[in-house]
């Protein structure tokens, strides 16, 4: 294994560092790297933490607090109703072949029963679960005429969404006050994710990570980072980019004011202190229906979401 010194100055440690200006972004594709076993580096070692943390500040000359950026790489979602040990991540192969079945192996019948209900809410008051988001994929959809609409998607009972979020981002570009359509599960979002990532795990579906290309973290963004995609195209598919039809609806919306307010509001509701990288969230595949299968197990306690824990050999 390479010193981290030589990671510094190497592939893919440099590449993180160039790539990201927001220092809270790089961290945690820093974990995801490592998680993915592509940066050989203990996940979440005090030591290695704070070597990031330097290298970020003497490559961007720029000051991460240590003790803030400790907390934030070691800390995770906390659980209140659910034990994380039996939601191991990854699920192993015994797990996976009866887990949308285990809560019915627990002696108790009512225990595990999740409430899940089709609701509709205003854009601007659900919240992010993850901060994989990115600004011209989401200005792309809003020009394209994306207000609301269904995520396909769980959300929690603190109105954390687990899915659709360039959606939620386009919205709240467009017209923040559009409604979004989805399934709310009666769990907090500490404890939805690890139960709707062994589900995941159980339908076989493939984990995503940092998708590639250079588009920028809305989370970081700024305005003018938003008016240069908007009237150069930059980060929005070209094949259905328009500079004429981009600037309209920037007029439309109220122009640059309008959309450094509608911004600024995106990066005052991140996601949730602990909240894992991209690669630890569930993938609950709505073109497969996954949503609807997932409400259904919830529903009827066929997932052991709460104690007692059938115990497996």
């Amino acid at each position: 294994m390479k010193s981290f010194k030589q990671y510094i100055v190497e592939m893919p440690l440099k590449d993180l560092i160039d790539k990201h200006d927001d220092p809270y972004s790089f961290l945690a594709a820093a974990i995801e790297l490592m998680i993915q076993g592509k940066l050989k580096l203990k996940t979440r070692g005090m030591v290695n933490s704070r070597e990031l943390i330097h290298a970020w500040n003497k490559a961007k000359r720029k000051k991460i607090k240590v003790d803030e950026a400790i907390k934030y790489i070691s800390e995770e979602l906390s659980t209140k109703e659910v034990k994380a040990s039996e939601f191991p991540n990854p699920l192993n192969k015994r797990l996976k072949a009866i887990f949308q079945k285990k809560g019915d192996m627990d002696g108790s019948e009512e225990d595990d029963v999740v409430k899940t209900t089709g609701k509709t809410w205003k854009a601007n008051i659900l919240k992010p679960s993850q901060s994989a988001i990115y600004l011209g994929k989401s200005l792309g959809m809003a020009v394209g005429g994306v207000k609301g609409g269904d995520l396909g998607a769980m959300v929690s009972k603190d109105r954390r969404i687990l899915d659709g979020h360039h959606r939620w981002a386009a919205t709240l570009l467009a017209e923040p006050t559009a409604k979004i359509k989805g399934i709310e599960a009666d769990l907090g979002i500490g404890d939805l994710v690890p139960v709707l990532r062994g589900l995941g795990d159980s339908m076989n579906n493939k984990r995503r990570g940092e998708p590639k290309g250079g588009d920028k973290n809305i989370f970081s963004a700024t305005v003018k980072d938003a008016v240069n995609m908007l009237t150069t195209g930059k980060n929005m598919d070209s094949k259905f980019y328009n500079k004429e039809k981009s600037i309209a609806w920037l007029e439309s919306i109220g122009g640059e004011k309008e959309l450094r307010k509608r911004l600024k509001f995106i990066q005052s509701n991140p996601p949730p202190k602990g909240a894992p990288p991209r690669i630890d969230m569930p993938v609950i595949d709505a073109d497969k229906g996954d949503e609807k299968k997932a409400s259904d197990l919830l529903q009827k306690g066929h997932i052991d979401v709460r104690k007692p824990y059938a115990k497996i050999k």
